[in-house]
């Protein structure tokens, strides 16, 4: 299990130059990712935002947030509201489990291309 303590910034599309800019320069202990294409397999869980299970890579992972803490701020250009997160990894060493087409046209089961830059913060 790998608990952490985040502040996360999602953004759909194309970075703006100005953002890419402020969080690669002036953020604190900062990290951009460099953008994915892969598609992952969400099981819909409506009304629930503290949990999430997906399917990712060949494994399935569980993420819960286990507490919503108070907005930092950090100087005048950082703020965001900080989450402790724990989540759990299974992988299966045949690749016979966690197939995104098993679950692939089940009504529980939503697909989410990602192609984009997340910006995320531990502290």
């Amino acid at each position: 299990m790998l608990v952490t303590m985040e502040l996360r910034w999602f953004y759909h599309g194309i970075i703006p130059t100005q953002i890419e800019h402020w969080f690669n320069q002036e953020s604190l202990s900062g990290q951009m990712e460099s953008p994915e294409n892969r598609e992952d397999w969400y099981l819909y869980l409506p009304n629930c935002d503290y949990l999430g299970i997906k399917l990712r890579q060949g494994k399935l992972e569980i993420k819960w947030r286990q507490a919503e803490l108070k907005v930092l701020r950090f100087g005048d250009l950082v703020q965001g509201k900080a989450e402790k997160w724990a989540k759990w990894t299974c992988e299966d060493p045949t690749s016979k489990c966690f197939i995104p087409a098993e679950v692939a046209g089940k009504e529980s089961w939503m697909s989410r291309p990602l192609a984009e830059l997340r910006l995320f913060g531990y502290f």
